[in-house]
């Protein structure tokens, strides 16, 4: 970025105070970040990253509009006059043949560009609507988190270990000797199952809606994901995923939660998912994500219980508690405590950045320990 351009950044930014809109150093150096890192600067998308970065209300929008085109477009416009339409500064840079159309998706790509590194940062409890929708796209950007386990199942492959002596005979038999070959016998590889249980209570409910909607999109992009949520009792989701096609679906299911945001009963939960799921096979060599503040009405004995069964059949267990992204957090509830000693795995996970941390332990990036430690600090 060379002086010129800066100084007609700072000049813009007198313009933008002088109709009215107050931008700070800090908005305008948001700005000049922006257009380091851009690929295009064509005055469409001069235009939107200078509204994004600097416009604060859509009321003042009118005189935003006027103060850019007057800004990077040419001497200041009469009064009478209306300011020059951008549109039509964007027609002739990028040709008249555009439609209005084109141009909105055009625009959608600017804003999701720099919406997305912005949404990275965001907590999930300040999310509207549109931003979970945004959020989504982000999520299937990320590596498809999958970890491969060794089966018992067995398979007859060219190189190995272990002969086998009867399928190298047959290969032999089948080619009358003329080619003869080893077989081997070798261990075949499985995709390692994980389990999602989101806790939807009170202050967890934006959190556990965001590991649920990663949950989902895990779901459409690799098979044996099952994907629960829980409050006052323990609901289902992974049907009702598989037949979610579009996003307006995907918020029905959530809708269909009963307890949201209600209390929480995590002992009582773990059990019904134990009894129901976990002791027929489901929870055997998974990689199981809970996600919950530990805070737990009931007798914090009953969590523990639940937490050791989970224990001896799981591969790893993931706790994910958006309140350890304060530094000074220790979890001293009820609840946290109680679960600590058989967690593997430690995890804020309160915004889409963290999330990369829990598709990476997903994906194997952090191996179980053989002796579990009784102490969160050596699961972070």
């Amino acid at each position: 970025m060379n002086a010129t351009v800066e100084d007609r950044v700072a000049s813009f930014g007198v313009a933008l105070r002088g109709a009215g809109i107050a931008v700070d150093t800090a908005r305008l150096a948001a700005f000049v970040d922006a257009l380091r890192a851009a690929s295009d600067l064509s005055p469409f998308a001069l235009y939107w990253y200078a509204r994004i970065t600097l416009l604060s209300s859509v009321d003042q929008l009118d005189a935003f509009d006027g103060a850019f085109a007057r800004a990077w477009y040419g001497p200041a416009t009469p009064d009478h006059e209306s300011p020059p339409p951008i549109e039509r500064e964007v027609a002739v840079d990028e040709g008249a043949g555009e439609t209005s159309s084109a141009r909105e998706r055009r625009a959608d790509r600017v804003v999701t560009a720099v919406e997305a590194e912005r949404l990275r940062t965001t907590d999930f409890a300040a999310f509207t609507q549109g931003e979970w929708r945004l959020a989504r796209r982000l999520m299937e950007e990320l590596p498809v988190a999958a970890e491969r386990r060794r089966s018992r199942r067995t398979a007859v492959r060219r190189r190995g270990n272990r002969l086998d002596l009867g399928a190298t005979v047959r290969r032999d038999l089948a080619t009358f000797g003329l080619r003869a070959e080893r077989r081997y016998r070798t261990r075949r590889t499985a995709l390692r199952p994980v389990v999602f249980l989101c806790d939807v209570s009170g202050s967890m409910a934006p959190y556990g809606r965001a590991l649920l909607q990663y949950g989902y999109v895990l779901a459409r992009a690799r098979p044996k994901i099952a994907v629960f949520a829980f409050a006052t009792r323990l609901t289902e989701l992974t049907r009702a995923f598989a037949g979610a096609r579009t996003q307006p679906r995907f918020e029905s299911v959530l809708r269909g939660v009963r307890d949201w945001s209600g209390g929480t009963t995590l002992g009582g939960s773990l059990r019904a998912y134990n009894r129901a799921h976990a002791v027929r096979g489901e929870a055997r060599g998974a990689t199981l994500v809970i996600v919950s503040d530990g805070c737990e009405r009931d007798d914090p004995a009953v969590l523990a219980g639940e937490m050791a069964t989970l224990a001896r059949l799981a591969r790893r267990i993931v706790w994910v508690n958006p309140l350890k992204r304060d530094p000074a957090y220790e979890p001293l509830t009820r609840g946290m405590r109680a679960a600590l000693p058989y967690v593997d795995v430690f995890l804020d996970g309160h915004d889409l950045r963290s999330l990369a941390a829990v598709a990476a332990t997903i994906g194997g990036a952090t191996t179980r320990p053989t002796v579990r430690r009784r102490t969160h600090l050596g699961h972070s």
